[in-house]
């Protein structure tokens, strides 16, 4: 997912930076390593970088390269997935 879904979901489109900054500064009980930028990017911000994010996502099976996921469009899970609607 990205912030922007996970801001959508909530009932907040467009406040995806507020999602990031939550995710920045939450505890690391949530699974943060699986949010995204819009575009499949990688966070700076997380626990040893972008490097840390990517090795936490390939120990899921989701290959990262050059800071971002690989076939993030065929990858993106949304909640319309499950559900069969959009939100």
């Amino acid at each position: 997912m990205t912030y922007g879904d996970i801001a959508a979901c909530v009932g907040h489109p467009g406040a995806g930076r507020i999602v990031g900054m939550i995710a920045h500064n939450d505890s690391d009980q949530l699974p943060w390593q699986r949010v995204v930028n819009h575009s499949g990017g990688l966070a700076s911000g997380f626990e040893d970088g972008r490097a840390g994010q990517a090795a936490a996502l390939e120990a899921e099976g989701v290959p990262c390269r050059d800071g971002r996921v690989i076939d993030f469009a065929a990858r993106r899970w949304t909640p319309e997935m499950v559900t069969g609607r959009s939100s």
